[in-house]
């Protein structure tokens, strides 16, 4: 299996809620970086992070829309997500109910077989409107 079918697979893991793969994706010491963290998470805190997105957004899913492979072990993927929100916040931010989909891209480190950075980027003024936190 090339890089690109080993993150296309790692990619599907949090569609399939398998907070158990996505974990395992990653090489020892490895970090996922997203706008919704303070700081870059490692080991089961990247799939407690997981566990936390479907609980707020239990339907969530993720398309792929394209991924390549830029060169130097490094996967990009360009994404849309999907999800109701259903559950409170970790801040404590009641849940709204509202249907949202908004877009991001990931780029994946990769050393061998296994992710040793993942920084993930998304809409989050337009998550944010699409809750209804922030107003047009």
């Amino acid at each position: 299996m090339n890089l690109v079918e080993i993150a296309r697979n790692n990619f599907n893991s949090w569609s399939r809620h398998d907070a158990d793969a996505i974990v395992a994706a990653y090489a020892e010491g490895g970090v996922y970086i997203n706008p919704d963290v303070p700081e870059p998470l490692t080991g089961a805190a990247i799939g407690d992070f997981a566990k936390v997105m479907w609980t707020i957004f239990p339907d969530l899913s993720l398309d792929l829309v394209s991924i390549g492979d830029m060169g130097g072990e490094l996967i990009a993927l360009q994404w849309v997500a999907h999800g109701t929100n259903t559950a409170a916040f970790p801040d404590g931010t009641p849940a709204t109910g509202r249907k949202v989909t908004f877009q991001g891209a990931s780029f994946d480190q990769y050393e061998g077989t296994k992710i040793r950075r993942a920084q993930a980027y998304f809409d989050r003024l337009g998550l944010q409107k699409q809750l209804g936190f922030i107003k047009d």
